[in-house]
């Protein structure tokens, strides 16, 4: 009875999400502003390919693509990969933003799928809704860890206390002081995103845009042996506790920004 009450579920929000016209209508109203925008991404060349396809609407926006190669460069990716070898994520994500210039930063996995919209559109849905630190929301395929990361229908974004460490992040010009350097406290950033939580409750507006969906393909840390990874899920459990954050305070949503209510000007609703 629960699997079939489960497979019932799944079955209506997939119904409801491949009817929504939210991220059209959304998008077709969010500000087209060529916006200053670094994106940085540390990547293997197994998804090498699945990379180019998401970059290609940055490289075309004019924005600063900074690569780092974990493995092995790429030859389709060298005119923006900064550095090659093993190391972690946060470490090397802080050596390509070092001297990045100002605008908008784009934090990148290479492991992900933009499903609605592109990377470019959700900055100018984050500039145009004034956010500082937003991701777009999952698709019900994706590999995702909490359920508030998962986009809903019938909306273009929601006003949240979260905004994880991936697949996709993008920070808006008026936080970057505050976020970079990424802390480097564990290697791969688990626990961080308790750290960004402070940010939001200092006034940093943060969201997931439910109008550009993604779909993370590989497993959590699944590149990562599963004793570092056991240790990092403790880091995030240690450190979302000594701040006070738990499932009734913490990743929740304030707010619902409808479609139609960017129309009228609106922006919560």
């Amino acid at each position: 009875m629960a699997a079939f009450a489960a497979r019932a579920r799944f079955a209506r929000d997939l119904f409801r999400l491949a009817l929504d016209p939210s991220p059209a209508l959304t998008l077709a109203v969010t500000t087209r502003k060529r916006l200053p925008i670094t994106v940085a991404c540390v990547y293997r060349a197994a998804n090498a390919v699945r990379l180019q396809a998401v970059l290609a609407p940055a490289e075309r926006a004019g924005a600063d693509v900074r690569l780092w190669a974990l493995d092995e460069s790429v030859p389709a990716l060298d005119d923006w990969t900064r550095g090659e070898g093993p190391g972690g994520r946060f470490h090397l994500l802080n050596r390509l933003l070092r001297d990045a210039g100002d605008g908008y930063v784009v934090i990148l996995d290479d492991d992900v799928v933009v499903a609605r919209g592109n990377i470019v559109r959700a900055v100018q849905l984050t500039h145009h809704l004034g956010l500082h630190l937003a991701q777009p929301g999952h698709t019900l395929r994706s590999k995702r860890s909490y359920p508030v990361t998962l986009a809903r229908p019938f909306s273009a974004a929601r006003r949240t206390n979260f905004v994880e460490i991936g697949p996709v992040v993008v920070a808006a010009p008026e936080i970057r002081a505050e976020l970079l350097p990424f802390s480097e406290a564990t290697p791969m950033g688990w626990a961080v995103d308790t750290e960004w939580s402070d940010l939001e409750a200092a006034g940093h507006p943060f969201g997931i845009l439910d109008a550009v969906r993604v779909r993370h393909l590989g497993a959590v840390a699944g590149d990562y042996d599963e004793q570092s990874a056991e240790v990092e899920r403790h880091a995030l459990a240690a450190a979302a506790h000594a701040r006070g954050l738990d499932a009734k305070t913490w990743r929740r949503t304030h707010a619902t920004i409808r479609p139609w209510a960017l129309l009228t000007g609106k922006r919560e609703g």
